[in-house]
């Protein structure tokens, strides 16, 4: 067992098939005694850093043929130093109106200590009480200094902080440790869950996220099995026309029009995985249609001499749907120009 300088712990060694008649504990050599005790009861007490090896003594009681039998078992105790302290948690974010355990623990080198058998004071601070809250932990107990919660409240990021009075054999340390709780809102969708493709088109598809912290994947399709449409869909992360937040939905030239894949969007943070299904349907092109975008509301299209509109284009399908909004890599207006009319078309390149 490992335990630092102040604690204790249960030693616990049974022995049968025979009933034991006395069971004894001793420390082994006289310079272990400096390192840790041990009572009648197996209490074990740590004293000084160093090892030590702690042994049961059984006398059992046996057969008429064996009326008693004495036998051994030796425990190695390490006593180590209490070098710092550390908050432990599950998770580094939370989402508003999430709540987390944290806990405090100490180290001695790369091995955890736990505090709950030293005489130890914990005062917990949060830097940011209005992005994370600090409350008790739900079940009072002797160790419930070394327990809080966090609750989130609003977006941001929060230090949480721990100072402890750890006392040991006639001394006291100051330890203190701090980590970053960050809330976070929950993974959405900026825009339609469904996205309507053509054949060899594109349409940006956009999260609250940055797109470097999600992961994109086929989980389904029309098709049956996922990889079989992994030739006609895939998610372009890297195009010089994305943003921080937008990657690009594209479907080959050879998609078949009737497909539907299923496309999950999966972000994790500190260990919690947060999934989005998006929809993406390859129907064929039936329609173009102008969009006035200045509100123009004109039912006859007349525009006064001097004004100007903006226009866009909007494709469907035979069902009337409209087409994930055009991306396109080179685009053309053409006009043909009489007296007191403009006939206006367009052309694109996806």
């Amino acid at each position: 067992i490992s335990l630092v300088v102040g604690a204790s712990a249960q030693v616990l060694c049974v022995a049968g098939p025979s009933s034991v008649v006395n069971k004894t504990y001793s420390v082994i050599s006289e310079m272990s005694e400096e390192v840790v005790s041990v009572d009648r009861n197996g209490v074990v007490t740590a004293k000084a850093v160093g090892s030590a090896v702690i042994r049961t003594t059984f006398e059992t009681k046996g057969a008429p043929s064996n009326p008693s039998a004495v036998a051994l078992a030796d425990v190695p105790v390490e006593v180590l130093a209490l070098e710092a302290i550390k908050i432990r948690s599950d998770v580094n974010w939370l989402e508003p109106g999430a709540e987390a355990s944290v806990h405090v623990e100490g180290s001695a080198g790369q091995t955890p200590i736990s505090l709950a058998d030293l005489s130890t004071e914990c005062s917990w601070l949060s830097q940011g009480t209005a992005v994370v809250e600090l409350m008790p932990p739900k079940e009072p107990s002797n160790t419930a200094a070394l327990y809080s919660r966090l609750k989130a409240k609003a977006v941001g990021t929060s230090r949480i902080q721990v100072f402890c009075i750890v006392r040991g054999p006639g001394s006291a340390r100051n330890l203190s440790h701090e980590i970053e709780m960050h809330v976070e809102p929950p993974l959405a969708l900026v825009g339609s869950p469904t996205l309507l493709l053509r054949p060899g088109s594109r349409a940006e598809i956009r999260t609250n996220r940055p797109t470097a912290d999600l992961r994109f994947r086929v989980v389904g399709s029309s098709q049956g099995e996922d990889e079989d449409a992994a030739p006609w869909i895939h998610v372009d992360t890297t195009s010089t026309q994305g943003t921080a937040e937008q990657a690009l939905v594209v479907a080959s030239a050879e998609a078949p029009p009737g497909l539907t894949v299923y496309l999950a969007i999966e972000c994790e943070r500190g260990g919690v995985v947060q999934a989005l299904l998006v929809t993406v349907e390859v129907r064929t092109l039936h329609a173009v249609h102008w969009r006035f975008l200045d509100n123009f509301t004109d039912p006859h299209n007349v525009l006064a001499l001097g004004s100007s509109l903006t226009l866009a284009v909007e494709l469907s399908d035979k069902a009337g749907r409209r087409f994930a909004p055009l991306v396109v890599r080179e685009a053309a207006l053409h006009y043909e120009m009489s007296h007191t009319n403009i006939k206006l078309s367009t052309s694109w390149e996806d």
